[in-house]
This record gives structure tokens, sequence and C-alpha cells, in this order.
């Protein structure tokens, strides 16, 4: 009898344990910096998994069962494996990965839970290949090391109002006299102009293109730093010298406030050389714009340092 318990107690008890998946548990630690090296948030994140054989093609793929954060508020994004906004799903890692522009190697792909339509999305957040990403990974065959750096917080001022009000779209006088400024045509930077304006007043502004050479796709975003109130414009108006398949923003809207009005000029690229665009300001104003911030980076710098180990 009692060889006979035994031999069923161990035979379930194994069977149990091969069968069940192996798990990944995660650390990552993370840090946002400022242009200038002022930390603006450091945190770590924390996870568990569950390895899944639903990707052949992998050297490890994983299904995310619990993340947490410390703090919680930190600008963290899927490439970190937490995202407040954008669940993170799970994460794929393939140590060959071809492609149709060439092969790529050490690619990483993290899955999450994109909310508007409540589907699941990738993002590919290392890849070394024919261009290389800033945050790089190995596989070992039991630890999945990530880091390097990622895009941090937005810099942008207004990046944390609410929703844009509407404007209307309006055509703009010619102005030889208007001020001019450039951007690098990467995105990585943006201008910040400032004009006086008076609540319920009309204000009209405009970004128009200067040469042929120096085309891009511009954007303009207004701010009232007292109310958070953002008009965001965008190809309303052809350039006078427009980029491939773009136009230039340009709208009236009646402020949202009295005093200075925040002016916040990207560039969205489609430059001919890939260079520098240049650009005039046109305000419907007696008063010209003045340029309070040249050439600030749009996002801050985030490192990463994570590892993930299957036991």
């Amino acid at each position: 009898g009692e060889g006979e318990g035994e031999g069923e107690g161990e035979g379930e008890g194994e069977g149990e344990g091969e069968g069940a998946a192996p798990t990944v548990l995660g650390t990552v630690t993370y840090a946002d910096e400022a242009d200038d090296g002022t930390v603006l948030c450091a945190g770590t994140v924390t996870m568990e998994g569950q390895v899944s054989d639903d990707c052949p093609a992998c050297d490890l793929s994983f299904t995310m069962a619990a993340t947490t954060a410390e703090p919680y508020d930190c600008a963290y994004g899927v490439a970190s494996l937490f995202d407040p906004d954008l669940p993170v799903t799970g994460v794929r890692f393939y140590g060959s990965y071809p492609t149709s522009v060439g092969d790529y190697s050490d690619v990483t792909v993290v899955t999450y839970l994109e909310p508007t339509y409540g589907v699941e999305a990738r993002a590919i957040v290392t890849y070394s290949g024919p261009a290389d990403s800033s945050l790089a990974a190995s596989w070992d065959g039991t630890s999945l090391s990530l880091s390097g750096t990622i895009q941090g917080s937005d810099q942008r001022p207004g990046a944390v109002c609410d929703p844009p009000i509407t404007g209307t779209p309006w055509v703009p006088s010619p102005a030889p006299d208007a001020p001019r400024s450039t951007l690098l045509c990467d995105g990585t930077r943006h201008d910040v102009w400032v004009v006086d304006a008076v609540r319920g007043e009309p204000l009209a502004v405009a970004i128009d293109t200067v040469a042929a050479e120096s085309a891009f796709d511009p954007v303009l975003t207004l701010v009232s730093p007292e109310t958070c109130t953002v008009v965001r414009a965008d190809d309303e108006l052809p350039c006078t010298f427009p980029p491939e398949d773009f136009a230039c923003p340009a709208l009236e809207v009646t402020a949202p406030a009295t005093g200075p009005i925040q002016l916040v000029v990207e560039n969205l690229g489609a430059c001919p050389d890939g260079g520098l665009g240049e650009y005039a300001i046109l305000v419907d104003d007696t008063a010209l714009p003045v340029l309070l911030v040249d050439d600030a980076p749009t996002h801050s710098t985030a490192t990463i340092d994570a590892i993930l180990t299957v036991e």
C-alpha cells in the first residue's frame, strides 16, 4: 500500500513540473534626464511573465503576467516594458530577423494594448543591421539584457495640456520682414516664440517656408500658460516653397487669455537635403513675435538597463 501511494505521488508531481511553462523575471532601471543633465525622474520596473511557444522563429517569447513601477508616473514608455497608457502584454526576441531591406539581429519586439481600438500592437525597440537602434539587446540562452537610451519625456510647452481647441484656417498677407529661424530636420528640436494677446480678440499665426533648398514640413502649436489651452495647426495653407506632400500651418483663433501666448514651431521632416529647414513666422498683429527659446530639445533622454531571466 505504501509503495503504491508513493509511486503515484511522485509520478503526478514530476508530470506537473515538467508541463509548467518557465517563468521570466525582470528588472528595469530607468533614468530620465534633461538636456543639461538634470534628472527628471528615476524609477524601477519589475515584471513577471510566462514563456510561450507562439513564436517558433523567436529565441525567447513570453507573455506578461504582472508589471509594477516605482514611481508610477515616470515617462517610461513601452521600450522600458512599462507604460501606464499602453499596457505591455509581452516580449519577443529574435537573434536573426530578415527583412526586405536587409537582415537584422538582436531584435526585441514589445507587444502592448492600444487603448483606442482595444487591439494588441507592437513596437520594435532594439535592432542591429542596416540601421541600429539606440537601445541594444543580447541573449545568452537564459537571460535577455537591454541597455542604452530611448526618447524620454516631452519637453515642449503644452505637452501635458488638455486636448487642443480648434481654429479657423487663415491666409496671411506677404510679409518680407517677418522674423525667421531654422530647425533641424530630424525632429529633435523646436523653437518657442511669444506674442502678446488679448483674451477674446482674434489671433492669427502662420509658418511659411522661405526657399526651395530649405523647405520642410512645419507644424505650429499655440500654448497659453495661464489656461494650458493648446491649438495645433498643420497643413492649412500651401507653403511658398512647398515640401513634398505637405503644406504649412496657418490658423486664426480667439485668444484664450490676455498676455504672452507661446508659439511652438517644429520640423516634421521632408527636407530636400535632410539638414536644416528655414521658416518665417507671420502674425496678424502690430507686435512681432519674439524668439524666446531657440533649438530646444523636444524630448529628454532616458537611460535603460534591464535584465530578464528565464527560471
